[in-house]
């Protein structure tokens, strides 16, 4: 049996890989590879349709994607920070010590 982290990440590469074939951006570069053939036409054709449709895919698969790959610490540390209860003054920032004006004496 195949381990679920790495399905996890195959899936979440997969994801991400067809997702930037599909950028809109790179439409004209596929129309241009494919050109001559039935799927350049197929892409001149329909290009008001696949125009929207290859945009929304591109987002969708680049958001699951990256959460597929973001380890499942890490996004339940994000997601649950002690004290924090929606306001951002609960985020505190490390203490740096303080310098003083002179050449790097702490105080």
């Amino acid at each position: 049996m195949q381990n679920p982290s790495r399905s996890r990440s195959l899936k979440g590469w997969v994801l991400l890989g067809t997702g930037f074939l599909t950028c809109p951006c790179h439409l004209a570069v596929l129309a241009a590879i494919f050109a001559g053939t039935a799927v350049g036409g197929y892409l001149r054709e329909y290009f008001g349709l696949i125009l929207p449709l290859t945009g929304l895919y591109f987002i969708v698969a680049l958001i699951v994607g990256i959460k597929l790959l973001t380890p499942a610490k890490a996004r339940q540390g994000a997601e649950t920070i002690p004290g924090a209860s929606g306001d951002a003054r609960a985020l505190r920032t490390p203490e740096v010590p303080r310098r003083s004006r002179a050449a790097g004496i702490k105080q």
